[in-house]
């Protein structure tokens, strides 16, 4: 029986992906295009998602790198921006919240999560724990992530169905003995969910 569903955030609860969504308003507003700034720029995302740089840091790197003058200020409203939450997703999640156990697993930093607890806090609250990377010093798919996440709940791991965009990510989950759905759109994700008999009507 399913008890827990497991959601990434980025790329299932927001309306695409959260890195190219931050790109995008980066580049428009320093003219520059995406192809250029994003090599540099995705490294500094994951060591800051890894808990191996600070905010702080991150835009010292990107400013040096890629020779912005961007404001940690300026940082932060570009990072708020860029976050445009799946509504469909959301009233999924209002649907399930009295009925399962419903977990936050996502790689991110601490400046998205600031800005969620401060623009988007009802969402995060419909959610019984949040693991964030940057706090745990991990990323998906390191099977270490998921084990601990397990451990910590306490749970058995088929009783979970984790939901994430990236193949990857879900195939590390099922290797951890979770059930796992790879997220493409919101009436996928229904059906899926059907086949487990989860039913969101």
């Amino acid at each position: 029986m399913i008890t827990t569903l497991i959601f990434d955030w980025g790329g299932v609860l927001t309306v695409g992906k959260y890195t190219q969504s931050i790109l995008d308003v980066l580049s428009k507003e320093k003219s520059v295009s995406i192809e250029e700034i994003y090599p540099d720029f995705d490294r500094f995302i994951v060591q800051m998602n890894e808990g191996v740089i600070s905010f702080r840091e991150f835009v010292e790197f990107v400013n040096d790198s890629l020779s912005f003058k961007i404001t940690e200020d300026e940082m932060e409203d570009i990072f708020k921006r860029a976050i445009v939450p799946n509504e469909k997703m959301i009233e999924i999640i209002k649907k399930l919240h009295s009925k399962y156990k419903l977990i936050m697993l996502s790689d991110n930093d601490d400046i998205t999560v600031k800005n969620l607890e401060k623009y988007h806090n009802k969402m995060l609250n419909l959610f019984t724990k949040k693991y964030f990377s940057h706090e745990l010093k991990m990323r998906k798919p390191n099977f270490k992530f998921f084990k601990y996440v397990l451990g910590d709940l306490n749970i058995v791991p088929s009783e979970c169905i984790f939901i994430d965009d990236k193949p990857k990510n879900v195939d590390a989950a099922k290797e951890c003995g979770m059930n796992g759905i790879v997220f493409s759109s919101v009436n996928q994700l229904k059906k899926e969910l059907a086949s487990f008999g989860i039913s969101v009507s």
